[in-house]
């Protein structure tokens, strides 16, 4: 007889033969592994009784997903309230072994005691067959992945944001930021007696000084990386008609950012982990598509999973290049 279905973790951290979830996602998916000699795996879902679906279930020794992302990329939708879903496997003898159990419990982001930020620092690069998406790692909670979501209208009209990625983009695959709370100095001139002050660290050049629209310009010396970064016009202060001002500043901290990525290739299918290729690979290739990022957090001793709200809204198409080369007259 085969061992009950080993259902994964959303982080992916092991495995459970019963797990238990409280979330705000309405579509869900998971995968599991199972025995060698496994020919076929059924499921149950909410009591509506066994079946052996590929279209629920997707067997792909010792790997199984539920449902296949063929045919519901987004997932099994669910029902506010608990949901059970059931598999077993069976072997090549007939024997059918124990169930695994998943129970989700939906309910809505306002049940939840705190609400989860959303990713922020989007950015769009279109590239000649796909737009090349980026966003900050600089989240006040530890986040487990993120989704990326893209529409045909603006705003989440037309066909509504369809998820884009087949897997969770793991968190784990960009270092987190680090921040480096050095003071650096501080730096006082008068603003009759102009000219360059300069400090081990950092060199200020004042020029222009005109009283209602005072420039600065520094270059800044990363303290990390010990390389200058010139940042001209960078500091800019109104003053009034009196020149008996004197302005101070004081850099307090450096935080080093960086970026998770996604390439969107709308003609991708579920192969390359794309999803919903059906819907945006008949859009023209010089129609812009809708995208925005979610943050998936997942706490493993409460076994809720939280998805964040909507990122603000990035549009792009690719930048289709004309490589016809044309007689000149």
């Amino acid at each position: 007889m085969p061992t009950a279905p080993r259902i994964n973790y959303p982080d992916l951290s092991g495995t459970t033969n019963v797990l238990v979830l409280t979330t705000n996602m309405y579509f869900f998916s998971f995968t599991g592994e199972v025995d060698s000699n496994v020919i076929d795996i059924q499921i149950n879902i909410n009591s509506s009784g066994w079946v052996s679906n590929p279209s629920l279930i997707e067997l792909t020794l010792p790997s199984f997903a539920v449902p296949s992302r063929n045919v519901l990329p987004d997932g099994i939708e669910l029902d506010q309230g608990i949901n059970i879903i059931q598999v077993r496997s069976v072997d090549i003898s007939g024997a059918i072994g124990p169930i695994s159990t998943v129970t989700v419990t939906v309910i809505s982001s306002s049940q939840f005691e705190l609400v989860q930020p959303s990713p922020t620092g989007i950015r769009l690069q279109r590239n000649a067959k796909s737009v090349y998406l980026q966003w900050s790692d600089v989240l006040p909670t530890d986040v487990t992945g993120f989704n990326v979501y893209a529409s045909t209208g603006k705003g989440g009209t037309k066909s509504g944001y369809l998820r884009v990625n087949k897997e969770l983009l793991s968190s784990v695959s960009q270092t987190k930021p680090i921040e480096e709370l050095i003071d650096i100095s501080n730096y006082t001139f008068d603003v009759e007696n102009p000219g360059t002050i300069t400090s081990p660290t950092q060199t200020v050049q004042i020029q222009n000084v005109v009283l209602t629209d005072l420039v600065i310009q520094s270059d800044l010396k990363d303290a990390t990386l010990d390389s200058y970064i010139s940042t001209p016009n960078i500091h800019r202060f109104t003053l009034s008609s009196d020149p008996k001002y004197r302005v101070t500043y004081s850099i307090q901290a450096l935080r080093n950012i960086n970026f998770f990525s996604f390439q969107h290739d709308r003609n991708d299918s579920v192969g390359n982990g794309i999803l919903n290729s059906d819907t945006f690979s008949i859009i023209s290739s010089e129609d812009p598509l809708f995208y925005v990022v979610t943050a998936v957090y997942f706490d493993k001793t409460t076994g809720q999973m939280q998805e964040s709200k909507y990122s603000l809204e990035m549009s792009g198409s690719p930048l289709v290049l004309d490589t016809t080369i044309r007689g000149i007259r």
